[in-house]
C-alpha cells in the first residue's frame, strides 16, 4: 500500500489503485465481523467528542418500523471507500462492534472511486446481496479531480464536471438504495483534509496545494448536497475535524485526555504521506462516528479498551515501514 503520486505534478499522493476486478473479487471474500462485547462504559455526550454532532439539521435515516437494534438483531454496517477508509475501518469497526449491537463488513479497497473502478454498477449490488447491510458508510477521494491523474478511466469528476459527477453519484446512491435490497440508508463520512504538498518550488507548491484543497472541497460540496436529494435515506457526517487542529491539517495532536499537554507529549495522528491516519487519528475519527451513530440509533455504550485493541498493530499502519513513527512535533 505504498503511497504514490497522482500524475506528473505529484499532486495528491494516495495508496495503490484498486482494480475493478479486485473490487469485484471482494464480493466473494471475507465474512462479516461480529462482536458481542459486554457494554460497560458510559458514553460521552456527542457534543464533547471532537468532530461529532454535525448532522443536527439533516433528516435522520430510519430503520424499518418496529426494528429494535440488539445483540440478537444487530445493526449491519458495510464500509466502502478507498485506502483512507481501508485504513480507518479497523478502528471504526472496533468502536462499533464494541457496543455489542453492531456487525461490520469491510468492502473498501485501495484506489476506489466511481471514476476509477468502472465495475461499481454491478459490484455494488453484488456486495449488498452478500452482506445485507442496514447502512452503508463510505468515503473516498479519487473522484475529486480527474485532470491531475491521466490514469482516471471514467470521468466525470467533482472539480471539472460537478453537474455530471453529481448525477453519477446520485445513480450510485440509487443503486445502493434499490427497493428490496434491505439498505435503509447511506452515510458519507467526511474525507479527512489532506496535508500539504512538498516540492522544492514554492510557486509550484502553492499552486498544487490550492488545487488539492479546491478539488477535495468540490467532492465534499457535492456529497453534502445529497441529504437534500435523498431526505431520510442519505446523511453526511462532518467528522473530519476530529483529526484537525484549529481547522488545519496536522501530523500530531495532544492526547484526547489531556488537550493542554506539552508538544513533547502529543501523538501522531496522520501518516508521513500526508493522507492516511495513524491509529491515534483513527481513534478520534472512529469516536466521532461512534458518537453520531449512538445518538441516531441509541446504541449501547461501547466496551472500554477498543481504542487500544490489536487492530492498532495491523501492518497497514506501517506500510511502508515508518509511516506512523512514535514521534512528536519538532521543537
Amino acid at each position: 500500500m505504498a503511497g504514490e503520486e497522482r500524475g506528473s505534478t505529484a499532486l495528491l499522493p494516495r495508496r495503490h489503485r484498486g482494480s475493478a476486478t479486485r473490487w469485484a473479487g471482494a464480493v466473494v471474500a471475507g465474512a462479516v465481523l461480529v462482536c458481542t462485547l459486554t457494554a460497560a462504559a458510559a458514553p460521552r455526550p456527542a457534543s464533547t467528542v471532537p468532530g461529532a454532532g454535525g448532522f443536527a439539521r439533516q433528516p435522520r435515516i430510519h430503520l424499518p418500523a418496529g426494528r429494535v437494534i440488539s445483540p440478537q438483531d444487530p445493526l449491519r454496517v458495510m464500509f466502502i471507500g478507498d485506502s483512507v477508509m481501508y485504513v480507518a475501518e479497523l478502528g471504526i469497526g472496533a468502536a462499533l462492534t464494541a457496543t455489542g449491537e453492531v456487525t461490520v463488513a469491510d468492502r473498501s479497497i485501495d484506489g476506489f472511486g466511481l471514476s476509477v473502478d468502472t465495475s461499481w454498477r454491478t459490484s455494488l449490488p453484488a456486495l449488498i446481496a452478500q452482506v445485507h447491510p442496514d447502512l452503508i458508510i463510505g468515503t473516498w477521494g479519487w473522484d475529486d479531480s480527474c485532470s491531475v491523474d491521466p490514469q482516471i478511466q471514467h470521468p466525470p469528476c467533482a472539480l471539472e464536471e460537478p453537474v455530471a459527477y453529481k448525477n453519477e453519484l446520485e445513480q450510485a446512491v440509487r443503486l445502493m438504495l434499490a427497493p428490496g435490497n434491505g439498505v435503509s440508508g447511506v452515510i458519507f463520512a467526511q474525507y479527512p483534509l489532506l496535508g500539504p504538498v512538498e516540492t522544492k518550488s514554492r510557486t509550484l507548491r502553492r499552486s498544487q496545494n490550492a488545487t488539492r484543497t479546491t478539488s477535495q472541497l468540490a467532492w465534499q460540496h457535492i456529497v453534502r448536497s445529497l441529504p437534500a436529494v435523498f431526505p431520510g435515506e442519505v446523511m453526511y457526517l462532518p467528522v473530519g475535524s476530529s483529526v484537525l487542529r484549529n481547522g488545519a491539517f496536522t501530523f500530531w495532536l495532544p492526547p484526547a485526555a489531556d488537550p493542554r499537554a506539552r508538544p513533547s507529549q502529543w501523538v501522531r495522528v496522520r501518516m508521513t504521506d500526508d493522507v492516511h491516519m495513524c491509529p491515534a487519528g483513527v481513534v478520534r475519527y472512529a469516536s466521532a462516528l461512534l458518537a453520531d451513530l449512538t445518538t441516531m440509533y441509541h446504541l449501547a455504550p461501547a466496551s472500554p479498551g477498543w481504542q487500544s485493541g490489536s487492530w492498532t498493530l495491523d501492518s497497514r499502519y506501517q506500510d511502508p515501514r515508518g509511516s506512523c513513527p512514535d514521534d512528536h512535533p519538532p521543537g
